[in-house]
């Protein structure tokens, strides 16, 4: 099944363009799963991120999860910035800078995936 999405842009002598895409229920669906799966991740890093950087106790299970679940996700990026310590009085907070560039990372790379499965969608009109 083919969806046709018109579109109106203003030009750079902001003279009204429309512009038409066609999509296919395929593609449609393929984008939204992307989207789906990187709005997890997004989520499980961020969780991540405030966990360290809230001095959150590793030997709790769920903490303990989350850091589990998300290590893989980080892997790649360790070792390209340094981690800041602080010591607090009950926890050591840390700023993961490898979780921030995994974040953005794999943003990219999830609006690269649906840009390469909807390529072929423009057709002007």
């Amino acid at each position: 099944m083919t969806r046709i999405i018109k579109e109106t842009v203003t030009t750079e002598t902001n003279l009204p363009l429309v512009r038409t895409y066609r999509t296919s229920s395929n593609q449609l669906f393929l984008k939204n799963l992307v989207y789906y799966i990187l709005g997890i991740v997004e989520f499980l890093l961020t969780l991540r991120l405030v966990l360290r950087v809230l001095g959150a106790n590793p030997g709790s299970y769920f903490v303990s999860l989350i850091y589990l679940l998300t290590r893989p996700l980080i892997w790649p990026f360790l070792g390209i910035f340094q981690q800041a310590y602080n010591q607090g009085i009950d926890a050591t907070s840390v700023l993961e800078p490898a979780t921030l560039v995994a974040i953005i990372v794999y943003a990219f790379i999830a609006s690269g995936i649906v840009k390469l499965v909807t390529m072929d969608s423009p057709n002007p009109g």
